[in-house]
């Protein structure tokens, strides 16, 4: 078992990075251990994460065999829909060269705005990434 006060990034280099971009990457992080590490453990659902990360998102809900489509909520099933969109994203987004490469204020101004808002909507699930 990993020690739980150390968070392994791996979507940054080891230089120097800004705390602002830090803390995009440890809450996606976050997320990514979750839905690869995770999310098999909870009941009733097979979440069906694939090894292709980019997978994950063409997946569809299925329910395990000892369980019917009574024990999961819609509730459930939207938040699911969620994680799996931002996770989604992020793979896209951490492996985008815009990570790496010099851009205008415009340009870096909209992917800012972009990656506030994910993130907002990934503090929105924080209560959903237990097992």
């Amino acid at each position: 078992m990993e020690p739980a006060n150390l968070l392994k990034i791996e979507s940054l280099r080891e230089s120097w990075t800004d705390k602002d971009h830090v803390m995009l990457h440890a809450c996606f992080q976050l997320l990514s251990d979750f839905v690869e590490k995770e999310m098999s453990q909870f009941p009733y659902i097979d979440w069906n994460v694939s090894a292709n990360p980019m997978n994950a998102v063409e997946k569809k809900l299925q329910f395990k065999p000892d369980s019917t489509t009574e024990n999961v909520s819609a509730d459930t099933r939207n938040i699911k829909a969620e994680i799996e969109e931002l996770y989604a994203w992020w793979q896209k987004r951490k492996d985008n060269k815009i990570m790496n490469r010099s851009s205008s204020f415009n340009e870096d101004h909209l992917i800012y705005k972009e990656d506030n808002e994910m993130l907002k909507r990934l503090i929105d699930l924080r209560q959903y990434l237990w097992t």
